[in-house]
C-alpha cells in the first residue's frame, strides 16, 4: 500500500495472532513485528517519514484464532511557544524506545508542573526490576545529571 505522508514522525501499532510484521520501505526491512507463532499481540513503534510510502503489512496464520490489526498516528511536535519547529526527514529515522522526543534544560526550569509522581531530579540506577530498570546516568547532551521522569529511582514494572 502507498502512503503519502506528511513530513513528520508516525506511531504504528500492528498486530496478529499469529505472525506479523511491518515495513515501510516496500519490504526491503522490517520496523515492527513478530513472526512467530503465538496468541494475538501487538508491537508499537515510531519513525520518520516523508512524501509517499510503500507500507507493507505481512502475516500468516497457523491454527486456533485468526486476527490481525494496524493504526497508526501523527506524533506531535512539542515545543516551546513562538520557537519555530521542521520536522525533515530522510529515507527513514527510526525512534526507539529511549528515545527524546523533546528536551529541555531541567536545571533552569522553564515552569513546568508536574504531575503526581512526575519529578525533576538526578539519574537514580534500579536493580532487581522484573521489567525495566531506571537509568543510571543522564545521556542527554547537557549530561547535567538533571532529568525528568516518572518515578525516579523505581522499577518501570
Amino acid at each position: 500500500m502507498r502512503k503519502n505522508f506528511v513530513s513528520g514522525y508516525y506511531t504504528f501499532t500492528v498486530g496478529g495472532d499469529d505472525g506479523y510484521r511491518l515495513s515501510v520501505d516496500g519490504g526491503a526491512t522490517w520496523l515492527t513485528g513478530d513472526y512467530t507463532d503465538h496468541v494475538y499481540t501487538t508491537q508499537t513503534s515510531s519513525v520518520c517519514l516523508c512524501g509517499s510510502t510503500d507500507l507493507v503489512i505481512e502475516y500468516y496464520e497457523n491454527g486456533g484464532q485468526a486476527q490481525v490489526s494496524f493504526d497508526y498516528s501523527y506524533v506531535p511536535v512539542i515545543a516551546d511557544a513562538g520557537d519555530d519547529v521542521t520536522v525533515s526527514c530522510g529515507q527513514t529515522a527510526s525512534i526507539g524506545r529511549n528515545s527524546i522526543y523533546f528536551e529541555d534544560n531541567f536545571s533552569t526550569n522553564k515552569g513546568w508542573t508536574l504531575e503526581a509522581s512526575w519529578s525533576v531530579g538526578s539519574a537514580v540506577a534500579t536493580s532487581g526490576c522484573s521489567g525495566n530498570q531506571g537509568p543510571g546516568v543522564d545521556n542527554s547532551a547537557t549530561a547535567d545529571n538533571r532529568m525528568l521522569g516518572y518515578r525516579i529511582g523505581n522499577c518501570y514494572d
